[in-house]
């Protein structure tokens, strides 16, 4: 058996295969358009979920992993080691990280429960850390400490191509979401310790993507060693040269590009592009 299994939710973005190739289990969340609920890479995959938030009047929204589905993740987890490392999303985004800590107390074994303070490809990159630290023989403790010591350094910088989508999600208040809206500014976030920033405001995508790159080199500067990750959703032109920047710019240790998947795409819309990182010591 393994030293220890990780679990994670359904808000994470990982590379494809990974879940199963590093023994990583999911609490899924889940999307509805109106009474059709679907499950994220279970029976919706991304090129679905865009289809339908062009062809369906009613807008997308999420709901967090059901108690059922917590404790699917945590009995698959259990089939691979007896201590379990959990990370799931900001807690002040959802509700998700307590009631998989709850949830956890019934469960045979040992866990650590890890607020990410991230979302998406943040969640990742902490997820990936940890498993490779698994690889080299790290203990479930020091795990838990490396995923607390990431959660304060990772760092989510994303455009974002549209103000609905957030709107409708709730994340900000309706009457600033108005005022840009019919302003019709892109904003940029920055996503750090579990406090999303608006860090800049734009009027053009073309300026707001040549922006990202200079907000991103004000927290990592040029040359530095670095785990990256781009995001996009349903951007892939604009994430596959944000990507070639990065490599470009910084010493990529580790590099993914992908589609950041319906879970983050219900709340910021399409159009996003993004870069998550953390500098190595």
């Amino acid at each position: 058996m393994s030293r220890f299994a990780i679990v994670t939710d359904g808000s994470v973005t990982l590379p494809p295969g990974f879940l199963a190739s590093e023994q990583v289990a999911i609490a899924h969340d889940h999307i509805s358009f109106g009474m059709d609920s679907s499950t994220p890479g279970v029976d919706l995959s991304d090129a679905q979920f865009y289809d339908l938030i062009r062809t369906r009047k009613e807008h997308p929204s999420t709901s967090q992993p059901s108690l059922g589905d917590i404790r699917d993740a945590y009995e698959a987890a259990l089939k691979y080691a007896k201590d379990v490392l959990v990370i799931t999303v900001d807690a002040t985004r959802s509700g998700t990280h307590a009631t998989m800590a709850t949830a956890s107390h019934s469960m045979p074994g040992r866990f650590a429960n890890v607020d990410s303070r991230s979302v998406s490809g943040g969640m990742g990159l902490i997820v990936m850390a940890c498993a490779r630290a698994r690889q080299k023989g790290a203990s479930l403790e020091e795990a838990e400490a490396l995923a607390r010591k990431l959660a304060e350094r990772v760092r989510l910088i994303a455009y974002i191509d549209t103000l609905d989508f957030i709107k409708r999600s709730g994340r900000v208040p309706a009457i600033r979401v108005l005022i840009g809206s019919l302003l019709q500014i892109k904003p940029i976030i920055r996503f750090a310790g579990g406090e999303p920033q608006m860090i800049d405001r734009i009027r053009t995508r073309s300026r707001g993507l040549q922006r990202l790159r200079e907000l991103i080199l004000a927290e990592l500067p040029a040359g530095s060693r670095a785990q990256a990750y781009v995001l996009h959703t349903n951007a892939p032109q604009d994430a596959r040269e944000l990507g070639e920047w990065a490599r470009r710019t910084f010493h990529c240790v580790e590099y993914h590009e992908q589609d950041a998947g319906p879970v983050l795409a219900t709340h910021v819309g399409p159009g996003v592009v993004a870069l998550g990182f953390f500098k190595e010591d």
